[in-house]
């Protein structure tokens, strides 16, 4: 996917996830295209649906690093697409979803790259 691909894609995921998870406009201007961590469960629920849209999470709820590479690569450069690539290994390890909130996996993945993506410095725009 090149980056404008994957900002038509956004921007059709978005209205669809806006509905299926009961966000805002508000909510989505706040949580597309840049990196902050989920504030309650609507936001969840809507990241998780952006995710699935963009094949970052698996329709069973696993994170997809690969497919995360996949973007970056079409998206970044240097040390953006070195740093997104460490950032999407060290969150392997940490996005996990909770078997009881459908929804948890979208706060644990904006998470995990908000943690990473500050400790180095870099917070990637997907």
């Amino acid at each position: 996917m090149a980056s404008g691909l994957v900002a038509a894609e956004l921007e059709k995921l978005k209205n669809s996830c806006l509905k299926k998870s009961g966000a805002t406009e508000d909510t989505a201007r706040r949580l597309v295209g840049i990196n902050v961590v989920t504030e309650n469960h609507v936001e969840s629920c809507f990241l998780t649906c952006i995710y699935k849209g963009l094949k970052i999470v698996s329709s069973d709820n696993k994170f997809q690093p690969d497919t995360v590479k996949k973007i970056a690569d079409d998206h970044f450069l240097g040390r953006n697409l070195k740093v997104t690539y460490q950032i999407a290994d060290s969150c392997t390890k940490e996005i996990k979803a909770d078997p009881a909130d459908k929804c948890s996996i979208g706060a644990s993945f904006r998470n995990c790259f908000s943690k990473y993506g500050k400790e180095l410095g870099f917070f990637p725009h997907m």
